[in-house]
């Protein structure tokens, strides 16, 4: 049984989806006119004003209630941590190339690169049959989306 969305929600979610692509196609337009800037300096700004935009939006929705609890986990805590290096470093060559004058180069990356990140879990998921992947039992054959 499919979940019901509202025509509002479908608008909602078809203009973010647009906003955040338009965002993401003009970022590499953008990058060079910060040219005396250098890469580090911008990931660094990049950073700060994501944390700080994070912090204000979680503060105004007052949902701050997870954090003592996971502060609590320093396995999860160093878990986040080293997905915060991967993420950095994937921006940092990003906005590096962009600088660089590869943005055609950086941009393929960007878009091969989402099939590759999620085909070592799905694969392994598949593979085991843990039946978590496609809303298949455990054992059953696989079913092809293509």
């Amino acid at each position: 049984m499919k979940p019901h969305i509202s025509r509002d929600e479908t608008r909602t979610g078809l203009l973010c989806s647009v906003a955040a692509y338009s965002i993401w196609g003009l970022f590499p337009l953008y990058w060079p006119l910060l040219e005396p800037t250098s890469a580090a300096e911008i990931l660094a700004h990049r950073m700060v004003w994501s944390l700080v935009t994070v912090a204000l939006a979680l503060l105004a929705t007052r949902r701050l209630d997870w954090i003592r609890p996971l502060l609590r986990q320093p396995k999860r805590i160093g878990m986040i941590a080293l997905g915060a290096l991967f993420i950095s470093v994937n921006w940092g060559v990003y906005i590096w190339g962009v600088n660089t004058g590869h943005v055609v180069d950086t941009s393929m990356g960007y878009f091969i690169n989402p099939p590759w990140s999620a085909s070592p879990s799905a694969s392994s998921c598949c593979v085991s049959g843990c039946g978590r992947c496609s809303g298949r039992r455990s054992g059953s054959a696989p079913r092809r989306s293509w």
